[in-house]
């Protein structure tokens, strides 16, 4: 079949070299009824099998030319639903439209508000002066960091 198809066309450009008329491509009976009526990719202009998808909704025969539809198929992938989030389209500290989706909360890129700001478990300040660490694993780990971050907040002792 693509034998025949480029057969033509290499007689259609030697016919128009030699300036003769093109040789009119007709296709023979025998082969458009080889070709199965159920056949996905069969042309139903030329009968050809070369009928392919270009995009997801249309079809092209190679050989004519020829356009179709392709029918709707079911999509593959099943939808994914997500929890919403109540998002305001504004923020309400500065009405600006620059919200950014943050975890479950969201913040402002123009202000900095965010109103569901999830702060870890921490240390009172009160505490700070009086803090046990709860093993001596505890204190080996994280006692320079707890230090560092005391020094900081409290300031140099004196």
């Amino acid at each position: 079949m693509i034998y025949d198809s480029v057969k033509q066309w290499f007689l259609g450009v030697l016919a128009k070299e030699q300036k003769q008329p093109e040789p009119i491509i007709t296709l023979r009976e025998e082969e458009r009824q080889n070709a199965p009526a159920t056949s996905p990719n069969r042309c139903p202009q030329c009968g050809s099998n070369l009928f392919v998808e270009v995009t997801g909704t249309v079809k092209r025969c190679q050989q004519c030319g020829h356009q179709g539809t392709v029918p709707a198929r079911p999509a593959s992938v099943p939808p994914t639903f997500t929890k919403r989030t109540g998002m305001p389209s504004q923020c309400p500290a500065c009405h600006s439209s620059l919200l950014t989706q943050i975890g479950d909360g969201w913040r402002c890129g123009a202000c900095g508000h965010q109103p569901q700001m999830a702060l870890p478990q921490g240390i009172a300040r009160s505490q700070l002066e009086t803090f046990e660490y709860p093993s001596a694993e505890h204190q080996r780990k994280f006692a320079q960091g707890f230090n560092s971050a005391l020094w900081r907040i409290v300031g140099p002792r004196r």
